[in-house]
């Protein structure tokens, strides 16, 4: 069971400074959203056959959605990694991964070609990386782009970590005590002060998905009055991607075929049914706070409005994952 009481550690290393003048490491997805009309978008990384066979290993697809009918915009071939926008939708952050780890079989992020994107100013910034050899296998950053913080792999089991942008020094904020791969899932509150992410009881080599999870809460600092509370407990019959809404006042996390909508204090405000037979696995805000995106077990990807309960499939059979709604000014 994870632990309740935690004390941080600093792991002491050389910071090396960024290299500010890398080029971008993502030219055709940056040229895609340049091209982007003015608008709201949903994104989503899809397993649809537009890779070619021979580097079906490290692409996978971005496909863009008008958020208005929901049609398909642009469809981009990005490196395997972890992608998603920020609740505003005004930037969009992505971590691809390097080659995997020939002892383990896993892919860990690749920090030197980490970026994000500005969509008011059309505009990449590489994301200051950690200079030695940390294995992660999440990344968010803050909503000012001053921290990142990063799950990453201590032997068999999992930590976060918080990076400065200044001194990039990991400073470890929580002890997952689980399997790597199954600690992380982390989001940033829009004001930067909370940190959600998950936890499930999984052991090295499992393949199924008994057990609970855990949705908790930290702080950058790791301060008492937010270290760790629980915020939802239950079977691992869901997923673990949770959204902020944009103004940081509510939350929502899958709840099996239902989503939960909590406010910022944790306290649960609201369960949506969706009377689906799907579970669901990741769930995504508008940045209006109109409608929430979810992606179900079955890969499939739909939109529900907050107002009428009213679903909408988006893409059926080929999700596999949503990286958020962006905004093009």
């Amino acid at each position: 069971t994870p632990s309740e009481t935690f004390n941080p550690t600093i792991i002491q290393n050389s910071p090396t400074p960024m290299d500010s003048s890398s080029p971008s490491p993502t030219p055709s997805l940056n040229q895609s959203f340049a091209d982007l009309p003015s608008g709201t978008y949903l994104t989503i990384i899809s397993s649809k056959q537009d890779v070619p066979l021979n580097e079906m290993a490290t692409k996978m697809v971005l496909d863009i959605y008008s958020s208005t009918d929901f049609q398909e915009v642009k469809s981009v071939l990005i490196q395997v990694g972890n992608y998603y926008s920020s609740p505003d939708g005004l930037r969009f952050n992505g971590f691809p991964h390097g080659p995997k780890d020939a002892t383990i079989g896993f892919s860990f992020i690749d920090f030197k070609n980490s970026f994000s994107y500005d969509f008011r100013t059309q505009t990449t910034q590489i994301v200051p990386y950690i200079p030695y050899e940390m294995k992660c296998v999440d990344a968010a950053l803050s909503p000012d782009n001053s921290k990142m913080i990063v799950s990453c792999a201590q032997g068999e089991y999992g930590n976060l970590y918080v990076v400065s942008s200044l001194d990039q020094t990991p400073i470890q904020i929580a002890d997952c005590q689980a399997f790597f791969m199954a600690c992380g899932w982390t989001a940033w509150s829009p004001d930067g002060q909370r940190i959600l992410y998950f936890i499930a009881n999984v052991k090295s080599g499992h393949s199924d998905r008994e057990g609970f999870y855990e949705f908790k809460i930290t702080c950058p600092e790791a301060t008492s009055q937010c270290l760790n509370p629980k915020f939802a407990k239950g079977p691992l019959d869901g997923g673990p991607d949770a959204g902020w809404s944009a103004d940081g006042s509510l939350f929502a996390l899958p709840n099996g075929n239902a989503i939960d909508i909590y406010n910022s204090q944790g306290a649960m405000v609201k369960r949506i049914s969706t009377d689906m037979d799907e579970l669901i696995y990741g769930v995504a805000w508008s940045p209006d706070g109109t409608k929430l995106a979810f992606i179900t077990g079955h890969d499939n990807i739909y939109v529900i409005s907050l107002h009428d309960s009213t679903v909408e499939p988006v893409y059926v059979n080929s999700g596999v994952a949503l990286s958020g709604w962006i905004v093009k000014p």
